[in-house]
C-alpha cells in the first residue's frame, strides 16, 4: 500500500548546527504523533513508524536545515 511519511536525510541533519544551545531537534518536538524520536541531544532523529505517520508536514516546516521531507512509501 502506498502512502506518505516523513524521511530524515542523515547527511543534511545536524543538531549541532540547528540547535547548538541544547541539541534538541525541532522536528521531534513538532511531531504531535510522537513518531520522531531523538535518543540523545545532538543525535539525528529517527522515524519510529512510517505506517503511523500521517504526513502532516509539521516536522518539515520546523526543520531549519530542510533535512526532513515527506516522501511516498510502499
Amino acid at each position: 500500500m502506498q502512502g506518505k511519511a516523513a524521511r530524515v536525510d542523515f547527511e543534511t541533519c545536524d543538531a549541532r548546527t540547528c540547535a547548538p544551545e541544547n541539541g534538541r531537534c525541532a522536528a521531534v518536538e513538532a511531531c504531535t504523533k510522537k513518531l520522531l524520536e531523538q535518543d540523545e541531544p545532538y543525535d539525528s532523529p529517527m522515524l519510529l513508524s512510517a505506517v503511523m505517520c500521517v504526513a502532516c508536514g509539521d516536522c518539515v516546516r520546523v526543520c531549519r536545515l530542510e533535512a526532513v521531507t515527506i516522501k511516498r512509501t510502499g
